[in-house]
């Protein structure tokens, strides 16, 4: 492991955003001949992650043996006390969360107050995550987003299996809202996919992901079929000219609307007027007859 001595960070109020993280450290125990036992009361959520070593844990009336790997989920003002094994003392990270939010999460996770501890998934990413966060060299506040992006990791990796399901009927509503929103906004020439993290209140690597997951294909594919496909529907109703449809539906670009409309349909701009035109002229003529 790159850190070797004790370190903690510290956020400002005007540092806080989401989640509101007060402090985040890590303590190495290794190197210390302190090892008092002592309960305690923290005001604040507590994360704990064991990257080495072993200790103990004294919660709700029960005794935990802790080892690498190991998180742990402390309430705030519930008393408790931890400390490190004498034969091969821990080391361990820690988030402090002022946030009511912090125990939904942790109810993802797992945990409750008959069970606070759990094995992390995959331990030498968690590690590994952690140790970068608190190794990046950047100023404070943009650590803050680091610790929410590390959480949030963290959080995601180690769901429990109830909590998956939930998650992913999340993800179905994210991505029927995205959709949504692209269907209100195609038209709109100045509207990009980048504008719907914001809307959904969701990161963009985060809404990236779920809706190729879900959809087998990249925001940016669906939101130009929506465009194309609304400009093949126009033609169906009237000769629109390709500078018309351009306008119509937001794409802004003659040519790659040219280009993609062919790829979507196999066939001109051009031919496929032709074809609605003599659709539309076939309906009317059948439509004469009928009248005779």
């Amino acid at each position: 492991m790159a850190l070797s001595k004790d370190t903690v960070f510290s956020f400002a109020k005007d540092e806080r955003g989401p989640l509101n993280f007060i402090q985040i450290g890590f303590h190495d125990f290794r190197k210390k001949t302190d090892r008092m036992k002592f309960l305690c009361v923290q005001p604040t959520y507590m994360l704990h992650y064991v990257c080495e070593g072993r200790g103990t844990l004294v919660f709700n009336g029960n005794t935990y043996q802790l080892n690498a790997g190991d998180l742990f989920f402390l309430p705030p003002n519930e008393t408790h006390m931890y400390y490190p094994s004498k034969s091969d003392p821990w080391c361990y990270f820690w988030f402090s969360i002022n946030h009511d939010s912090a125990r939904d999460m942790a109810k993802m996770m797992g945990f409750s107050r008959e069970n606070p501890v759990r094995q992390a998934k995959s331990p030498q990413t968690v590690t590994h995550l952690l140790t970068e966060l608190f190794t990046a060299d950047v100023p404070n506040s943009a650590r803050y987003y680091m610790t929410l992006s590390t959480f949030m990791q963290i959080l995601v990796m180690n769901l429990s299996s109830s909590a998956t399901r939930s998650l992913s009927d999340i993800e179905i509503d994210i991505v029927a809202n995205a959709k949504e929103l692209i269907e209100l906004n195609y038209s709109n020439i100045d509207f990009t996919v980048n504008a719907l993290p914001q809307l959904l209140h969701i990161s963009h690597a985060q809404l990236t992901r779920i809706f190729k997951t879900k959809t087998g294909t990249t925001l940016v594919k669906y939101l130009i079929d929506v465009r194309i496909t609304h400009a093949a529907i126009l033609l169906n109703e009237r000769n629109f000219s390709v500078r018309e449809l351009v306008d119509m539906v937001g794409f802004g670009d003659e040519r790659n609307f040219t280009r993609h409309f062919k790829e979507k349909y196999g066939m001109t701009v051009k031919e496929y007027r032709k074809q609605s035109t003599d659709r539309r002229n076939s309906k009317h003529t059948e439509g004469n007859f009928n009248d005779l």
